[in-house]
């Protein structure tokens, strides 16, 4: 059985059987009016007759496969007002569609539905962002107004002062997470390459966080292999700062954190696993999204951005992030990526 799958095909073919059933009709038609004696006699009707016949039809099967060939477009055409106009739920039917029309279709609808993930991936920033500065400004804002109180005592004033920076401290620090990850996300060629000690490196990250893993009395297992890298030195540091922030924010007090490292042939594999409360399948699902901590409580410290970063940080490197995680039983991140970001 022949099958036309292409648009150019398909509308050859329709012209080609339009001329054909026209030859065709008017050829009975001839027939039929020579049968009625019209022809044998000399008259102006009998062409005309047939002049008219073969032109209404022609008519009719043109009609036919304009309607074919232009109603997807017109669908399209009304579709793309539709997302003009913000509306991105909108979809066109490729039920009936062939060939390039077909494609075209479903790339459309495919767009469609990018720009609907991306909209939303909007509106959930601006909320996002809107709350975890508002926070702070609003905290900030009650205790400058309860300084302002002439009765208040000098350590209520201490403490109050104390939350005001800290809080204005949190503030800064979202600031600059912000614009560092947008400066990431825009960045698509790592410049600033150096070769370096990447596990001195992630001792060095160790001893930043001193301070935050002494507060939990918590015990860093060490387990690295000499490795040297060739990268941007600044942003391999922001990522085991971060991903070892994140293990001592979840891990409990008394507890420990085992950090690996190890070369083999042209890759380099880094884990950081902590013993800590660990995450279930949905909040694992969620943890790279902008701004989201699996405690809805928000007691914890941090603003969600971080494991966002670490992912850029590790595509940008041109590497794999993998987590595993346990409620309970804590969590590991294992980055894979090449000796050199190439």
């Amino acid at each position: 059985m022949l099958r036309i799958k292409t648009l150019r095909g398909r509308t050859t073919l329709f012209v080609l059987v339009i001329m054909l059933l026209s030859g065709i009709l008017t050829t009975l038609l001839g027939v039929f009016l020579n049968w009625l004696n019209l022809l044998t006699y000399p008259t102006i009707w009998a062409p005309i007759i047939v002049l008219s016949v073969s032109s209404l039809l022609g008519t009719l099967l043109a009609h036919f496969l304009a309607n074919f060939i232009l109603k997807p477009i017109k669908d399209i055409a009304r579709a793309t007002k539709e997302v003009a106009k913000g509306n991105f739920t909108v979809q066109v039917d490729d039920a009936k569609t062939i060939g390039e029309i077909e494609m075209l279709i479903k790339d459309f609808n495919k767009m469609v539905r990018e720009l609907a993930s991306i909209e939303m991936f909007r509106s959930d920033f601006i909320s996002n962002f809107s709350h975890e500065f508002k926070t702070p400004i609003v905290s900030i804002q009650g205790f400058a107004k309860q300084l302002q109180k002439e009765n208040i005592s000098d350590e209520k004033k201490k403490k109050y002062i104390e939350i005001i920076a800290q809080e204005s401290e949190n503030l800064a620090n979202l600031s600059t997470n912000i614009l560092y990850l947008t400066k990431l996300e825009s960045q698509n060629i790592v410049t600033d390459k150096t070769s370096f000690s990447l596990d001195e490196q992630i001792r060095h990250s160790v001893i930043l966080l001193e301070k935050t893993w002494t507060r939990k009395n918590l015990q860093i297992i060490l387990d690295l292999d000499p490795i040297t890298y060739h990268g941007n030195k600044d942003i391999t540091e922001q990522l085991w700062t971060n991903l070892l922030s994140n293990a001592v924010n979840a891990s409990k007090e008394n507890g420990k954190i085992e950090i690996t490292a190890k070369e083999k042939e042209n890759e380099i594999i880094v884990s950081i696993k902590d013993y800590g409360v660990g995450m279930t399948s949905d909040v694992l699902s969620r943890i790279f999204d902008k701004f989201y901590q699996g405690d809805t409580s928000r007691t914890s410290s941090g603003n969600g951005l971080g494991l966002p970063m670490v992912k850029r940080i590790v595509e940008l490197c041109n590497g794999k992030i993998h987590v595993q995680s346990e409620p309970d039983r804590g969590t590991t991140f294992s980055i894979t990526f090449p000796k050199s970001m190439g």
